[in-house]
């Protein structure tokens, strides 16, 4: 098989290398050929899957990035919170 300007993308390539690849021969879909058979195609990378890896890639990191801030706020609530004991507070008056 040939391709417009050269062969095509491997399975063990990653992601980004392919991507380029696909931008900058300005194609829609990229053929994926075996390293040992370079003739034998495995199958294609096209533009619709290089978006949903994207999309996953965002989510994945937005849940990180959320339960990381959760972490952050009940830190922020624990150490601020009132204990069950009052607490002095200047000028004589009592926390509870």
């Amino acid at each position: 098989m040939r391709t417009r300007g050269g062969g095509g993308g491997h399975p063990d390539e990653l992601l980004r290398d392919a991507v380029a690849r696909v931008l900058a021969r300005d194609v829609g879909r990229l053929p994926i050929v075996s390293r040992e058979e370079p003739r034998r195609l495995v199958g294609y990378l096209g533009r619709a899957r290089i978006m949903r890896a994207r999309v996953r890639l965002y989510e994945e990191e937005n849940l990180r990035e959320r339960a990381g801030g959760a972490r952050r706020a009940a830190r922020r609530r624990h150490r601020g919170c009132i204990t069950s004991a009052p607490r002095p507070v200047r000028g004589g008056a009592t926390l509870v």
